[in-house]
Protein backbone atom coordinates (compact mmCIF):
# COMPACT_ATOMS: atom_id res chain seq x y z
CA UNK A 1 0.00 0.00 0.00
CA UNK A 2 1.53 3.50 -0.75
CA UNK A 3 2.06 5.49 2.14
CA UNK A 4 0.07 8.34 2.69
CA UNK A 5 1.36 11.75 1.88
CA UNK A 6 3.38 13.88 4.72
CA UNK A 7 5.28 16.57 2.62
CA UNK A 8 5.13 19.77 4.66
CA UNK A 9 3.61 20.90 1.35
CA UNK A 10 0.99 19.08 1.91
CA UNK A 11 0.64 19.11 5.40
CA UNK A 12 -0.20 23.30 4.67
CA UNK A 13 -2.24 22.80 1.46
CA UNK A 14 -4.68 19.98 3.64
CA UNK A 15 -5.05 22.86 6.56
CA UNK A 16 -5.87 25.54 3.93
CA UNK A 17 -8.79 23.52 2.60
CA UNK A 18 -9.96 22.27 5.42
CA UNK A 19 -10.47 26.17 6.55
CA UNK A 20 -11.96 27.04 3.13
CA UNK A 21 -14.41 24.47 3.78
CA UNK A 22 -15.13 25.46 7.43
CA UNK A 23 -15.43 28.55 6.66
CA UNK A 24 -18.36 27.46 3.26
CA UNK A 25 -20.60 25.25 5.81
CA UNK A 26 -20.93 28.11 8.23
CA UNK A 27 -21.95 30.15 4.97
CA UNK A 28 -24.54 27.52 4.14
CA UNK A 29 -22.56 26.88 1.19
CA UNK A 30 -20.80 23.54 1.62
CA UNK A 31 -22.22 20.84 -1.08
CA UNK A 32 -23.05 17.53 -0.13
CA UNK A 33 -23.39 14.86 -3.46
CA UNK A 34 -25.35 11.99 -3.32
CA UNK A 35 -23.73 8.46 -3.73
CA UNK A 36 -26.35 5.92 -6.21
CA UNK A 37 -26.05 3.01 -5.33
CA UNK A 38 -25.77 0.38 -8.38
CA UNK A 39 -29.11 -0.63 -7.64
CA UNK A 40 -30.50 2.53 -8.95
CA UNK A 41 -33.99 1.88 -10.52
CA UNK A 42 -33.86 4.30 -12.94
CA UNK A 43 -35.29 8.15 -13.48
CA UNK A 44 -37.10 9.06 -11.16
CA UNK A 45 -35.84 7.42 -8.94
CA UNK A 46 -32.54 7.67 -7.19
CA UNK A 47 -31.01 4.83 -4.21
CA UNK A 48 -28.76 7.12 -1.54
CA UNK A 49 -26.86 4.52 0.63
CA UNK A 50 -30.08 2.21 0.70
CA UNK A 51 -32.37 4.60 0.63
CA UNK A 52 -35.22 5.34 -1.99
CA UNK A 53 -35.54 8.29 -2.82
CA UNK A 54 -37.64 10.42 -5.71
CA UNK A 55 -35.60 12.48 -7.48
CA UNK A 56 -36.74 15.93 -9.15
CA UNK A 57 -33.17 16.62 -9.64
CA UNK A 58 -31.86 14.73 -12.84
CA UNK A 59 -31.28 16.24 -16.03
CA UNK A 60 -32.76 13.32 -17.54
CA UNK A 61 -35.98 15.55 -18.84
CA UNK A 62 -37.53 12.78 -21.31
CA UNK A 63 -36.82 9.65 -19.40
CA UNK A 64 -34.31 7.54 -21.56
CA UNK A 65 -31.15 7.86 -19.53
CA UNK A 66 -32.64 3.79 -18.88
CA UNK A 67 -34.11 3.02 -21.81
CA UNK A 68 -33.25 -0.23 -23.95
CA UNK A 69 -32.56 0.83 -27.00
CA UNK A 70 -30.26 3.72 -26.24
CA UNK A 71 -28.39 1.10 -23.55
CA UNK A 72 -28.07 -1.71 -26.99
CA UNK A 73 -26.75 1.08 -28.89
CA UNK A 74 -23.85 2.01 -26.83
CA UNK A 75 -23.26 -2.01 -26.96
CA UNK A 76 -23.21 -2.18 -30.12
CA UNK A 77 -20.72 0.35 -30.42
CA UNK A 78 -18.47 -0.67 -27.53
CA UNK A 79 -18.26 -4.27 -29.44
CA UNK A 80 -17.45 -2.36 -32.93
CA UNK A 81 -14.75 0.87 -31.56
CA UNK A 82 -13.78 -0.34 -27.93
CA UNK A 83 -14.21 1.62 -24.68
CA UNK A 84 -12.57 5.03 -25.97
CA UNK A 85 -11.52 7.13 -29.21
CA UNK A 86 -8.71 6.15 -28.13
CA UNK A 87 -6.88 9.71 -29.45
CA UNK A 88 -7.95 13.23 -29.81
CA UNK A 89 -10.41 14.41 -33.13
CA UNK A 90 -7.24 14.94 -35.28
CA UNK A 91 -5.15 12.22 -33.93
CA UNK A 92 -7.64 8.97 -35.32
CA UNK A 93 -10.38 9.74 -32.47
CA UNK A 94 -12.87 11.04 -35.13
CA UNK A 95 -14.51 7.82 -36.13
CA UNK A 96 -17.30 7.20 -38.29
CA UNK A 97 -19.61 7.94 -35.76
CA UNK A 98 -18.66 11.04 -35.15
CA UNK A 99 -18.83 11.83 -38.55
CA UNK A 100 -22.62 10.90 -38.62
CA UNK A 101 -23.47 12.33 -35.57
CA UNK A 102 -21.71 15.37 -36.92
CA UNK A 103 -23.86 15.67 -40.24
CA UNK A 104 -27.32 14.84 -38.58
CA UNK A 105 -26.80 17.73 -35.84
CA UNK A 106 -26.11 20.15 -38.74
CA UNK A 107 -29.60 18.90 -40.43
CA UNK A 108 -31.40 18.70 -36.83
CA UNK A 109 -30.03 22.02 -35.25
CA UNK A 110 -30.49 24.07 -38.95
CA UNK A 111 -26.44 25.00 -39.69
CA UNK A 112 -23.67 24.34 -42.49
CA UNK A 113 -21.55 22.24 -40.16
CA UNK A 114 -21.46 20.69 -36.47
CA UNK A 115 -18.09 19.80 -34.17
CA UNK A 116 -19.12 17.43 -31.27
CA UNK A 117 -17.23 17.63 -28.23
CA UNK A 118 -16.81 15.73 -24.74
CA UNK A 119 -19.13 17.75 -22.72
CA UNK A 120 -20.68 20.52 -22.71
CA UNK A 121 -18.20 22.76 -20.54
CA UNK A 122 -16.03 22.40 -23.33
CA UNK A 123 -18.18 23.22 -26.18
CA UNK A 124 -18.36 26.41 -24.59
CA UNK A 125 -14.95 26.96 -24.09
CA UNK A 126 -14.09 26.26 -27.74
CA UNK A 127 -17.17 28.03 -29.05
CA UNK A 128 -15.26 31.48 -28.15
CA UNK A 129 -11.65 30.30 -29.55
CA UNK A 130 -12.31 32.79 -32.67
CA UNK A 131 -12.90 36.10 -30.42
CA UNK A 132 -9.95 38.70 -30.86
CA UNK A 133 -7.92 39.71 -27.97
CA UNK A 134 -9.77 42.28 -26.16
CA UNK A 135 -13.15 41.79 -28.12
CA UNK A 136 -16.22 42.27 -25.98
CA UNK A 137 -18.83 39.72 -25.19
CA UNK A 138 -22.17 40.61 -24.26
CA UNK A 139 -23.56 38.14 -22.22
CA UNK A 140 -26.95 37.78 -20.29
CA UNK A 141 -26.39 38.17 -16.35
CA UNK A 142 -27.92 34.36 -16.10
CA UNK A 143 -25.57 32.89 -18.59
CA UNK A 144 -23.63 30.28 -17.38
CA UNK A 145 -20.42 29.60 -15.78
CA UNK A 146 -18.98 27.88 -19.17
CA UNK A 147 -19.77 30.55 -21.12
CA UNK A 148 -18.26 33.59 -19.41
CA UNK A 149 -15.10 31.57 -18.80
CA UNK A 150 -15.23 31.47 -22.52
CA UNK A 151 -15.02 35.01 -22.98
CA UNK A 152 -11.42 34.77 -20.15
CA UNK A 153 -9.60 32.28 -21.54
CA UNK A 154 -10.08 33.85 -25.03
CA UNK A 155 -8.64 36.92 -23.39
CA UNK A 156 -11.39 38.93 -23.99
CA UNK A 157 -14.00 41.02 -21.91
CA UNK A 158 -17.29 40.44 -20.73
CA UNK A 159 -19.97 42.75 -20.26
CA UNK A 160 -23.54 41.61 -18.58
CA UNK A 161 -26.64 43.28 -19.61
CA UNK A 162 -30.14 42.39 -17.43
CA UNK A 163 -31.29 39.07 -17.17
CA UNK A 164 -33.68 38.66 -20.58
CA UNK A 165 -33.48 42.19 -21.08
CA UNK A 166 -32.69 42.95 -25.16
CA UNK A 167 -33.37 46.38 -24.41
CA UNK A 168 -30.49 46.64 -22.34
CA UNK A 169 -28.32 44.71 -24.33
CA UNK A 170 -28.69 46.91 -27.20
CA UNK A 171 -27.79 49.45 -25.33
CA UNK A 172 -24.12 48.04 -24.63
CA UNK A 173 -23.82 47.96 -27.82
CA UNK A 174 -22.57 51.36 -27.99
CA UNK A 175 -19.05 50.74 -26.59
CA UNK A 176 -16.32 49.72 -29.39
CA UNK A 177 -15.06 46.17 -29.83
CA UNK A 178 -18.13 44.26 -29.24
CA UNK A 179 -17.37 40.70 -31.11
CA UNK A 180 -20.51 38.41 -29.86
CA UNK A 181 -23.41 38.49 -27.44
CA UNK A 182 -23.86 35.21 -25.62
CA UNK A 183 -26.91 33.80 -24.32
CA UNK A 184 -28.58 30.71 -22.64
CA UNK A 185 -31.94 29.74 -24.62
CA UNK A 186 -33.44 28.41 -21.56
CA UNK A 187 -31.80 29.16 -18.26
CA UNK A 188 -31.09 26.30 -16.25
CA UNK A 189 -31.50 27.57 -13.00
CA UNK A 190 -35.06 29.30 -13.48
CA UNK A 191 -36.60 27.92 -16.72
CA UNK A 192 -37.14 31.03 -18.35
CA UNK A 193 -36.31 31.54 -21.95
CA UNK A 194 -34.70 34.53 -23.52
CA UNK A 195 -35.90 37.07 -26.07
CA UNK A 196 -34.41 35.40 -28.65
CA UNK A 197 -36.10 36.92 -31.46
CA UNK A 198 -34.97 40.16 -30.25
CA UNK A 199 -31.56 39.47 -29.48
CA UNK A 200 -30.85 38.03 -32.73
CA UNK A 201 -32.70 41.17 -34.48
CA UNK A 202 -30.14 43.31 -32.30
CA UNK A 203 -27.11 40.86 -33.86
CA UNK A 204 -28.32 41.22 -37.40
CA UNK A 205 -28.71 45.26 -37.25
CA UNK A 206 -24.87 45.04 -36.23
CA UNK A 207 -23.14 41.79 -38.38
CA UNK A 208 -22.48 40.58 -34.81
CA UNK A 209 -22.57 37.05 -34.75
CA UNK A 210 -25.40 35.71 -31.51
CA UNK A 211 -24.35 32.31 -29.62
CA UNK A 212 -26.80 30.36 -28.13
CA UNK A 213 -26.48 27.69 -25.81
CA UNK A 214 -29.27 25.38 -25.88
CA UNK A 215 -28.29 23.14 -23.12
CA UNK A 216 -31.71 22.67 -21.68
CA UNK A 217 -34.07 23.28 -24.65
CA UNK A 218 -32.69 20.41 -26.77
CA UNK A 219 -34.59 17.59 -26.70
CA UNK A 220 -37.57 19.54 -24.62
CA UNK A 221 -38.31 22.42 -26.91
CA UNK A 222 -38.41 23.03 -30.44
CA UNK A 223 -40.53 21.90 -33.40
CA UNK A 224 -38.57 18.12 -33.21
CA UNK A 225 -36.91 18.97 -30.06
CA UNK A 226 -33.90 20.78 -31.40
CA UNK A 227 -34.58 23.57 -29.42
CA UNK A 228 -35.52 27.21 -29.56
CA UNK A 229 -33.44 29.10 -32.41
CA UNK A 230 -34.52 26.61 -35.34
CA UNK A 231 -37.68 28.51 -35.09
CA UNK A 232 -35.88 31.08 -36.20
CA UNK A 233 -35.80 32.51 -39.96
CA UNK A 234 -32.88 31.71 -41.94
CA UNK A 235 -31.83 35.13 -41.84
CA UNK A 236 -32.27 35.69 -37.63
CA UNK A 237 -30.91 32.32 -36.88
CA UNK A 238 -27.87 32.27 -34.61
CA UNK A 239 -24.33 32.25 -35.97
CA UNK A 240 -23.02 29.56 -33.57
CA UNK A 241 -25.47 27.16 -31.20
CA UNK A 242 -24.12 24.83 -28.37
CA UNK A 243 -26.05 21.50 -27.64
CA UNK A 244 -25.89 19.51 -25.01
CA UNK A 245 -25.70 15.64 -24.91
CA UNK A 246 -26.02 15.02 -21.46
CA UNK A 247 -29.21 16.19 -20.20
CA UNK A 248 -32.81 15.21 -22.21
CA UNK A 249 -30.26 12.99 -24.74
CA UNK A 250 -29.61 11.63 -21.74
CA UNK A 251 -26.10 10.55 -23.43
CA UNK A 252 -22.60 12.38 -22.86
CA UNK A 253 -21.11 14.74 -24.78
CA UNK A 254 -22.22 18.34 -26.47
CA UNK A 255 -21.46 19.99 -30.12
CA UNK A 256 -20.96 23.47 -31.82
CA UNK A 257 -23.05 24.11 -34.93
CA UNK A 258 -22.72 27.23 -37.31
CA UNK A 259 -20.77 28.06 -40.26
CA UNK A 260 -18.50 25.40 -42.11
CA UNK A 261 -15.61 27.94 -41.83
CA UNK A 262 -16.01 28.66 -37.93
CA UNK A 263 -16.65 24.60 -37.63
CA UNK A 264 -12.99 24.07 -39.64
CA UNK A 265 -11.64 26.82 -37.77
CA UNK A 266 -12.58 25.46 -34.42
CA UNK A 267 -11.56 21.87 -35.13
CA UNK A 268 -8.23 23.28 -36.08
CA UNK A 269 -7.35 25.78 -32.89
CA UNK A 270 -9.68 25.19 -30.10
CA UNK A 271 -8.37 23.49 -27.07
CA UNK A 272 -11.18 21.43 -25.93
CA UNK A 273 -11.02 20.15 -29.13
CA UNK A 274 -7.06 19.81 -29.80
CA UNK A 275 -6.10 18.69 -26.81
CA UNK A 276 -8.21 16.15 -25.42
CA UNK A 277 -9.35 12.91 -26.65
CA UNK A 278 -12.72 12.76 -28.68
CA UNK A 279 -15.95 11.79 -27.30
CA UNK A 280 -15.99 7.76 -26.26
CA UNK A 281 -18.06 6.28 -29.80
CA UNK A 282 -20.53 4.60 -27.24
CA UNK A 283 -21.94 7.92 -26.04
CA UNK A 284 -21.78 8.97 -30.01
CA UNK A 285 -24.05 6.14 -30.66
CA UNK A 286 -26.76 6.73 -27.27
CA UNK A 287 -26.97 10.31 -29.12
CA UNK A 288 -27.68 9.51 -32.54
CA UNK A 289 -30.28 6.80 -31.70
CA UNK A 290 -31.75 9.53 -28.91
CA UNK A 291 -32.28 11.96 -31.90
CA UNK A 292 -34.00 9.20 -33.65
CA UNK A 293 -36.09 8.47 -30.46
CA UNK A 294 -36.93 11.72 -30.36
CA UNK A 295 -38.18 11.97 -33.64
CA UNK A 296 -40.42 9.21 -34.09
CA UNK A 297 -41.72 9.61 -30.08
CA UNK A 298 -42.88 13.37 -29.91
CA UNK A 299 -45.29 12.01 -26.70
CA UNK A 300 -42.19 12.22 -24.34
CA UNK A 301 -42.35 15.73 -24.30
CA UNK A 302 -46.10 16.66 -24.40
CA UNK A 303 -46.11 14.09 -20.91
CA UNK A 304 -43.23 16.58 -19.69
CA UNK A 305 -45.00 20.21 -20.18
CA UNK A 306 -48.08 18.58 -18.73
CA UNK A 307 -46.08 17.33 -15.46
CA UNK A 308 -44.92 21.00 -15.31
CA UNK A 309 -47.60 22.78 -16.06
CA UNK A 310 -49.40 20.37 -12.97
CA UNK A 311 -46.93 21.26 -10.92
CA UNK A 312 -46.90 24.75 -11.16
CA UNK A 313 -50.93 24.99 -10.56
CA UNK A 314 -50.49 22.69 -7.75
CA UNK A 315 -47.87 25.73 -6.47
CA UNK A 316 -49.28 28.81 -7.88
CA UNK A 317 -50.39 31.33 -5.09
CA UNK A 318 -48.45 29.26 -2.18
CA UNK A 319 -45.05 29.33 -3.28
CA UNK A 320 -42.63 31.97 -4.64
CA UNK A 321 -41.35 30.87 -8.14
CA UNK A 322 -38.25 32.78 -9.44
CA UNK A 323 -39.36 32.94 -13.01
CA UNK A 324 -42.01 31.67 -15.60
CA UNK A 325 -40.72 28.24 -16.34
CA UNK A 326 -40.80 27.52 -20.01
CA UNK A 327 -39.11 23.88 -20.18
CA UNK A 328 -38.61 21.33 -17.50
CA UNK A 329 -37.13 23.29 -14.87
CA UNK A 330 -39.17 24.79 -12.07
CA UNK A 331 -37.28 27.58 -9.74
CA UNK A 332 -38.72 28.26 -6.01
CA UNK A 333 -36.77 31.62 -4.59
CA UNK A 334 -36.38 31.45 -0.91
CA UNK A 335 -33.05 33.74 -0.16
CA UNK A 336 -30.66 32.79 2.61
CA UNK A 337 -28.59 29.91 1.72
CA UNK A 338 -28.81 28.37 4.99
CA UNK A 339 -32.93 28.21 4.50
CA UNK A 340 -32.68 27.07 0.83
CA UNK A 341 -30.52 24.16 2.50
CA UNK A 342 -32.69 23.38 5.34
CA UNK A 343 -35.47 23.09 2.93
CA UNK A 344 -34.04 20.59 1.28
CA UNK A 345 -32.65 18.26 3.88
CA UNK A 346 -36.52 18.30 4.95
CA UNK A 347 -37.80 17.35 1.87
CA UNK A 348 -35.02 14.49 1.67
CA UNK A 349 -35.92 13.36 5.27
CA UNK A 350 -39.35 12.33 4.01
CA UNK A 351 -38.06 10.77 0.85
CA UNK A 352 -37.45 13.64 -2.26
CA UNK A 353 -34.47 14.93 -3.81
CA UNK A 354 -34.60 18.61 -4.30
CA UNK A 355 -31.62 20.34 -4.23
CA UNK A 356 -30.79 23.42 -2.97
CA UNK A 357 -28.90 26.33 -5.48
CA UNK A 358 -26.87 28.73 -3.97
CA UNK A 359 -24.06 30.97 -4.18
CA UNK A 360 -22.00 31.39 -6.59
CA UNK A 361 -24.75 29.61 -8.65
CA UNK A 362 -27.17 32.04 -8.27
CA UNK A 363 -26.18 35.38 -6.81
CA UNK A 364 -25.84 36.29 -3.25
CA UNK A 365 -30.03 36.54 -1.44
CA UNK A 366 -31.42 34.38 -4.52
CA UNK A 367 -30.82 30.95 -3.49
CA UNK A 368 -33.48 28.62 -4.41
CA UNK A 369 -34.79 25.47 -5.15
CA UNK A 370 -34.48 23.57 -8.38
CA UNK A 371 -36.93 21.20 -9.08
CA UNK A 372 -36.59 19.37 -12.13
CA UNK A 373 -39.37 17.63 -13.85
CA UNK A 374 -39.20 14.92 -16.13
CA UNK A 375 -41.75 12.39 -18.64
CA UNK A 376 -40.94 9.89 -16.28
CA UNK A 377 -42.70 10.93 -13.16
CA UNK A 378 -46.16 10.28 -12.38
CA UNK A 379 -48.65 12.68 -11.77
CA UNK A 380 -49.64 11.13 -8.08
CA UNK A 381 -45.72 12.07 -7.79
CA UNK A 382 -45.63 15.33 -8.69
CA UNK A 383 -48.46 16.17 -6.37
CA UNK A 384 -46.90 14.43 -3.98
CA UNK A 385 -43.93 16.65 -4.21
CA UNK A 386 -46.48 19.89 -4.13
CA UNK A 387 -47.56 18.58 -0.68
CA UNK A 388 -44.64 17.81 0.38
CA UNK A 389 -43.26 21.69 -0.45
CA UNK A 390 -46.03 23.18 1.17
CA UNK A 391 -45.33 20.93 4.23
CA UNK A 392 -41.58 21.55 4.63
CA UNK A 393 -41.13 25.12 3.79
CA UNK A 394 -40.53 27.16 6.59
CA UNK A 395 -43.63 28.88 8.47
CA UNK A 396 -43.82 30.03 12.16
CA UNK A 397 -44.88 27.64 13.33
CA UNK A 398 -42.99 25.21 11.04
CA UNK A 399 -45.75 22.35 10.56
CA UNK A 400 -45.03 18.63 10.62
CA UNK A 401 -45.58 16.67 7.47
CA UNK A 402 -47.55 13.88 6.82
CA UNK A 403 -46.26 14.07 3.33
CA UNK A 404 -44.95 11.00 2.00
CA UNK A 405 -43.15 9.43 -1.72
CA UNK A 406 -45.84 7.53 -3.36
CA UNK A 407 -44.16 4.36 -4.15
CA UNK A 408 -45.59 3.47 -7.33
Amino acid sequence: MIEPLRSPGASALTEACRQRLRRRESEGLLRQALVRDRAQEGTPWVIDHGRRLLGFASNDYLGLAHDPRLAAAAATALERYGTSASAAGLLGGRTALHAELEARLTEWLGQEAALVLPSGYQANLAAQAFLGRHAIVLHDRLNHASLLEATVLARGRARRYRHADAAHCASLLAQPGVELIATESLFGMDGDAAPLAALAEIAAHRSLPLLVDEAHALGVLGPQGNGLAVSLPADLRPAIIVGTFGKALASQGACIAGPEALIDFLRQVAAPAVYTTALAPAAVAVTLKAIEVLRDEPDRRSILRQRVQQFVAAIAGRLPLTAQPEGAVVGLLVGEASRAVEISRRLADVGFVVPAIRPPTVPEGSSRLRVSLTAAHTEAQVEALAAALWACWPREPVPPTTARVPQA
